[in-house]
Parts: structure tokens; C-alpha cells; sequence
């Protein structure tokens, strides 16, 4: 198992443009392999969150999101995160590259992909676009 770093940067890139500059901000966790766990990504001031699943899911391939409101959660410790849900109740999980994207319902202090399964094709990327401006 591995923890996958992430990237990210504010939406939209100009940084001319003030009026939007720091309202969103885009993060994708690449490379996510079968048992491998994202960076922990801390964004509660960024609370309007959707999640997007692309890549190789490979034979029985499982991404799942996750959150921890801990002050310092493990990524290796499963009793310090919960599984994140779409606004309809359901968990987050994935297995396949579906090109919908979902919203994250909570909020909490951390929060990061985990890849549960798959094979050794299964090579995942989870790229989340946060919003903390008011709409």
C-alpha cells in the first residue's frame, strides 16, 4: 500500500481574474492502485465538493472517498475515517470509470480517495473540484 500525493491549483488558472481567483480549487489523486490510500486532503472551508472517478478499474477494481474529522487521522488506519455519501445516502464507491461525477453530502475536516480492490491493471485517478464561494 501506498499514499498517493495530490496536485491542485485554483480555479480558474488566470490569476487575472480576482473576482474568482480562490473560490475553487481543483485536487486529483493519481496512480491509486489496488490498497493504495490518497494524501489527506484538508478543505472544510471549501464545502461544495464533487468527486470524479477516471482511469483503469482492472479485474474487481473498488475506489471508495472517505472522511475523518480527527485532528491528525492515519491514512493506514481504517477506524480513523468514515465513508463519504452522495446527497441521495449512499456511500462513494466506484467500480468503474462511470463519467458521472458525484457530490460529496459532508463536510468534514480530511478527506481522501482509497482504493479497496482490483488487480494489478487497476491504476485510478480521483479528481475533486471544491468551491467555497457563495453561490
Amino acid at each position: 500500500m501506498a499514499v498517493r500525493s495530490y496536485t491542485g491549483a485554483p480555479i480558474p488558472a488566470d490569476p487575472t481574474d480576482v473576482s474568482s481567483a480562490g473560490s475553487a480549487w481543483w485536487f486529483a489523486w493519481t496512480g491509486l492502485q489496488n490498497g493504495d490510500v490518497g494524501q489527506p486532503l484538508q478543505v472544510p472551508h471549501l464545502p461544495d465538493k464533487t468527486i470524479h472517478f477516471s482511469g483503469t478499474f482492472g479485474a474487481g477494481g473498488t475506489v471508495k472517498m472517505r472522511g475523518s474529522c480527527l485532528a491528525s487521522p492515519n491514512p493506514d488506519v481504517a477506524t480513523d475515517w468514515f465513508d463519504l455519501n452522495d446527497p441521495q445516502g449512499n456511500p462513494i464507491s466506484k467500480t468503474t470509470s462511470d463519467p458521472k461525477g458525484e457530490a460529496i453530502e459532508q463536510n468534514p475536516r480530511w478527506i481522501a480517495p482509497i482504493v479497496t480492490a482490483g488487480d494489478g491493471a487497476t491504476n485510478i485517478a480521483a479528481t475533486l473540484t471544491a468551491n467555497g464561494g457563495r453561490r
